[in-house]
């Protein structure tokens, strides 16, 4: 075996291995927005903020907390072997610099950038953290909103 197939095996193993992370972020992703919306619905289903449903606002802040953790770690991992790949990347085009891979990859990442500037600029981890994010503050906020009316319907 050449150390080309060796070094194409070893990239197609770590991009397979960063793509497996992402697939499995969109899973938990799609659990933890599920549970999300299942809590949130339960919680706001009713003008009524009784006391017992303080419980299903701390799940709820929970599950945004847990949605955002695994959500950054799959992302972490995603981008560890991304760099792994991007490194048997270099070495394949060091052994073979008239593929110019890194040249093709940068004019392919200019055109895409020059076609959509601003998407390009939100990283999409930001955004699926900010979803979770949302239950957490949503939880807070019933939680808040709870108190003060409690406060508000304590005799003086």
């Amino acid at each position: 075996m050449e150390t080309k197939d060796v070094l194409l095996a070893m990239y197609t193993e770590q991009t397979t291995q960063a793509r497996q992370h992402e697939d499995m972020r969109a899973t938990a992703a799609n659990l933890i927005f599920g549970a999300g919306a299942l809590v949130a619905g339960w919680l706001f289903k009713d003008a009524d903020q009784s006391h017992g449903q303080d419980a299903f606002a701390i799940g709820l802040i929970f599950i945004g907390l847990f949605g955002a953790l695994i959500s950054a770690k799959h992302y972490e991992r995603n981008r560890y072997h991304v760099a792994i790949a991007r490194s048997y990347r270099r070495a394949l085009e060091e052994l073979l610099p008239e593929s110019k891979i890194t040249a093709l990859r940068d004019a392919g990442a200019c055109d895409h950038t020059k076609k959509h500037p601003l998407l390009s600029a939100i990283r999409l981890n930001w955004m699926w953290n900010a979803v979770s994010l949302l239950y957490v503050f949503a939880g807070v906020w019933y939680l808040g909103s709870a108190q003060l009316s409690v406060t508000a319907d304590a005799p003086r």
